[in-house]
């Protein structure tokens, strides 16, 4: 005689949650791999936006660059530039300057309008911005270099930001993004 048993066996349901397990953590293995994708992706924009912005609001003014022979529309200094933007015809003493520097203390780069005389590589390091205060443009930078080229008609801006600044670690939870733009300095002349 046979008996019609329609229950499982232990070996059978054993299988069944085993392989539904398996399913499950492959589930959660794969959406845990989308939600980090999208959490490094989204900062890594975030940075390559700021640096691009920074980027964007330096060559606006070094294009405004006026100078000369004897007056270079821009100087360059070990941790920044100064930007002559414009100079009185009355009087040549009234000129209105825009400052930029990298203060690796705070990881800033920041910036400063003037309107006082040329401003000198003291000026910069030692926080004088003259009447006003410097204005952090970002503090997410951990390199920033300044080099003008070809006679002060050209100048190479580089950017390094990074998610976190304080950590030396570099993965896809702390991003890097490096920008460089080369600016073109208007041949401009107050003669």
């Amino acid at each position: 005689m046979k008996k019609n048993s329609s229950g499982l066996t232990l070996i059978e349901l054993l299988l069944t949650v085993i392989l539904i397990g398996v399913l499950v953590l492959a589930l959660a293995s794969i959406q845990r791999f989308a939600f980090h994708n999208v959490i490094a992706s989204e900062r890594r924009a975030k940075l390559q936006n700021e640096a691009y912005l920074i980027l964007e609001y330096m060559t606006k003014d070094v294009m405004q660059g006026v100078g000369d022979i004897n007056n270079p529309a821009i100087q360059v200094y070990t941790n920044g530039f100064a930007v002559r933007r414009w100079a009185s015809a009355v009087n040549t003493a009234h000129t209105n300057f825009a400052l930029y520097r990298y203060n690796i203390t705070n990881h800033a780069v920041q910036y400063c309008p003037q309107e006082e005389s040329f401003p000198s590589h003291a000026d910069i390091r030692n926080n004088d911005c003259g009447k006003s205060t410097w204005e952090d443009l970002s503090r997410k930078v951990t390199t920033a270099s300044f080099i003008a080229g070809n006679n002060n008609t050209t100048l190479a801006i580089n950017l390094i930001l990074q998610h976190n600044v304080s950590s030396a670690l570099i993965n896809e939870d702390n991003p890097q993004v490096n920008l460089t733009s080369l600016v073109a300095i208007p041949a401009a002349s107050g003669n």
